[in-house]
């Protein structure tokens, strides 16, 4: 059976990265920019935030940019 990791890949050029991710990433440490995002959340959006980067991190990583932050830009994007 083909996974659906294996299924994405094959639809994008070699510089996208596709990450699916379903477990929370216990271990994940933010970098400043993300970290200074946190103080207004609350706790259910703390966790999406924090698996949004952690996936957006590993990604990035893989394109040969490890431990580079994501902030959040313009209207929270």
């Amino acid at each position: 059976m083909t996974s659906r990791m294996t299924v994405l890949e094959g639809l994008f050029p070699e510089q996208v990265r596709c990450i699916l991710s379903t477990d929370y990433p216990e271990n994940f440490e933010l970098l400043g920019a993300e970290r200074d995002q946190l103080a207004a959340m609350s706790a259910g959006r703390r966790r999406e935030f924090i698996h949004g980067r952690s996936c957006a991190r590993f990604a990035l990583a893989g394109l040969g940019y490890a431990d580079c932050p994501v902030p959040t830009g313009a209207q929270r994007a």
